[in-house]
């Protein structure tokens, strides 16, 4: 496992831009928004700057030829949290950019609707792919130069913080009931959701641990 990003000054003004990029609330759709830092962290922690660089220039080669003559282009991942093509498309397909992060649910004042008709507009406004296989695609197709925008919309933070969080809506609530009182097995259960494989669960828990809770991490230094 590779090594996790110390707790530098450089660091810590990563994490906290994560953190402005959500308004600084506590939760996004539901996640955690430190869950979310963590998945960040990763992202941004042992990838060079440059990479991104020539993501945006594929990007921009494949995606201007799949548009104009109708090509499948080729799926990977882009942007400050590293989301996949069919990911950002499915995000706007389905109409979940109707405003900015956490925004889009405007609740009725009469203390009725504070209730089932309140939670059924919440449900209603974030939809999500019946088969979850969508955002696995090795390849995707452009309806027109609107969708071929949207890709690059993912260079600012807000809204790739704000797809990251769509998109691991049903993990979040899934993991939640699952482990009602264990946060650090809810990230888990996330970031093996996002990353494929367990092991980036685990980087993410431990990231989560170090600069959400570092009094945890010292306290049991301290008992060694």
């Amino acid at each position: 496992m590779p090594k996790l990003p110390e707790r530098t000054e450089k660091n810590l003004r990563l994490w906290e831009r994560a953190s402005m990029a959500c308004d600084q609330k506590e939760t996004l759709r539901g996640c955690k928004v430190s869950f979310l830092q963590s998945v960040f962290m990763i992202e941004n922690s042992f990838r060079p700057r440059y990479f991104r660089l020539c993501e945006y220039g594929a990007l921009l080669a494949t995606g201007l030829l799949g548009t104009v003559f109708r090509l499948p282009v080729r799926s990977w991942t882009v942007g400050p949290c590293q989301l996949g093509l069919p990911t950002i498309l499915e995000y706007y397909r389905l109409g979940q950019d109707a405003g900015e992060a956490g925004e889009r649910a405007v609740l009725p004042e009469h203390p009725k609707a504070q209730g089932e008709d309140s939670l059924q507009e919440e449900q209603a406004e974030t939809a999500f792919p019946k088969d979850s296989a969508v955002f696995h695609q090795p390849s995707v197709r452009l309806s027109g130069f609107k969708e071929f925008l949207q890709l690059f919309s993912v260079m600012r933070l807000s809204r790739s913080m704000d797809i990251l969080a769509w998109r691991l809506s049903q993990t979040a609530a899934d993991s939640k009931e699952k482990y009602p009182d264990r946060p650090n097995l809810q990230l888990r259960a996330l970031g093996t959701e996002f990353g494929g494989r367990l092991s980036y669960g685990l980087m993410a828990e431990r990231i989560w641990r170090k600069f959400a809770h570092p009094e945890e991490i010292q306290n049991n230094e301290k008992k060694g």
